[in-house]
């Protein structure tokens, strides 16, 4: 079996980590509720809309009077791994919306108010299974628009990351060893 010269080793686990790297990158995508081709229709309760893996805006509204839109939208960011999240919440100039943030679980983790075209931030620790629930309520008869975004910093690196690079150290290892027994 011929080995690898240690350069061109390097080289090899450096493509492999920045490969592993990249492909765990997630694409940033935004939702709106009421598009097409395939309309969307926000959750009336917590087990809401799964939002697809990426999702890092939301668009909705909540109900006007007489119209058809909920007066409440629930949906999940979903696969967001470990670390801290910042949502960053914006109603229109005639909405008074309420918005919460919970686990998958139920338990609350922050609140806020979306009001008068102005932005809201709210942060924490993401939940151990990467979920976050969004829940936003119309808190007044006029109900109206609102944009949710989501900033995640990751703590900790995928599982797939950290299992590339223990293999490659051990790799790299016995290689080594096998060098020096030579």
């Amino acid at each position: 079996m011929k080995l690898l010269p240690v350069s061109k080793l390097r080289r090899s686990l450096l493509a492999t980590t920045a490969l592993t790297v990249a492909s765990g990158t997630a694409v940033a995508s935004t939702i709106t509720e009421g598009t097409v081709p395939a309309p969307v229709d926000f959750a009336n309760s917590p087990n809401g809309f799964l939002l697809p893996n990426g999702t890092t805006q939301v668009i909705g509204l909540t109900g006007f009077a007489n119209e058809s839109f909920d007066n409440s939208d629930w949906f999940t960011f979903q696969n967001l791994g470990t670390g801290t999240f910042t949502l960053s919440g914006f109603g229109d100039a005639e909405t008074f919306n309420s918005y919460i943030i919970q686990t998958s679980g139920g338990t609350q983790l922050a609140s806020g108010f979306l009001s008068n075209g102005s932005q809201t931030l709210l942060s924490g620790a993401i939940p151990i299974d990467g979920q976050l629930v969004v829940g936003i309520f119309q808190a007044e008869e006029v109900g109206g628009g609102y944009t949710i975004d989501l900033s995640a910093q990751s703590g900790v690196p995928e599982p797939s990351t950290l299992a590339t690079a223990g293999l490659a150290l051990g790799g790299a290892l016995a290689w080594r060893r096998k060098r020096s027994a030579n």
